[in-house]
C-alpha cells in the first residue's frame, strides 16, 4: 500500500509471500508416479459432498511436492481461476502440476465447463513455464476417474511467440512525435 507522510514522500511496503503448510494428506500409498496420485488424491475427493477443485504441484520427474485446495463449490460447481490455480506451484517452484476435482454426482464425463478450464490453464501453463500434466475428475465411489491425459485430450500448445526481434508487431513512438 502505498502511503502519503507528512512531508509529503510515498511510502512503499515491502510484502512477503510463503507457503503455509497445512494438514497433510497421508496414505499407504506413496505418490511417486502420477497414476498413485490419483489414487491418493481420488480417495481424498472421492468423499467429498461439493465440488472440490485442488492442485498437485510436482517436480520435474512428476514427483508431488504439495497440493493445495483451490476451490469448494456447490453440488455441481466450482469457481476456479488460473491466478489460484497456479499460486502455490509457483511459490512451490513446481515444474508441472496435476489439477483434480469430484463429481459428486457420479457422472464422469467433464462437462463444457470442465473442458474449457482444462484448455485455460493448459495455455496460462504454456505461458509461464510450467507443464500441465493431468486435469483428472473423480467420482463418489473409489478408483473411479476421467484422465484428460489418458483420453489423449490435453491441447496441444503451440508457441506462436515471435522468434526475432523484426517478426514484432509493436509500434514505437518517434522521437518527437505525441499524440
Amino acid at each position: 500500500m502505498t502511503m502519503k507522510s507528512n512531508n509529503d514522500e510515498f511510502k512503499l511496503n515491502e510484502v512477503r509471500v510463503r507457503l503455509v503448510p497445512g494438514i497433510p494428506l497421508t496414505s499407504q500409498t506413496s505418490m511417486s508416479t502420477p497414476e498413485a496420485a490419483v489414487e491418493v488424491i481420488g480417495n481424498f475427493l472421492s468423499d467429498m459432498d461439493r465440488e472440490v477443485f485442488l492442485v498437485v504441484n510436482v517436480d520435474a520427474k512428476l514427483r508431488p511436492i504439495n497440493f493445495n485446495i483451490v476451490s469448494i463449490g456447490a453440488i455441481e460447481q466450482t469457481i476456479v481461476s488460473p491466478r489460484e490455480v497456479l499460486k502455490s506451484g509457483i511459490l512451490s517452484n513446481a515444474c508441472g502440476i496435476m489439477v483434480f476435482h469430484n463429481h459428486p454426482s457420479s457422472e464422469l464425463l467433464p462437462s463444457k465447463e470442465d473442458t474449457i478450464m482444462t484448455d485455460r490453464l493448459s495455455r496460462v501453463c504454456n505461458d509461464i513455464g510450467i507443464r500441465f500434466v493431468d486435469h483428472i475428475i473423480v467420482g463418489p465411489n473409489k478408483g473411479e476417474y476421467f484422465s484428460f491425459a489418458s483420453k489423449r485430450i490435453l491441447p496441444v500448445i503451440k508457441d506462436d511467440y515471435a522468434r526475432d526481434y523484426h517478426e514484432l508487431s509493436l509500434k514505437v513512438a518517434e522521437k518527437g512525435r505525441t499524440r
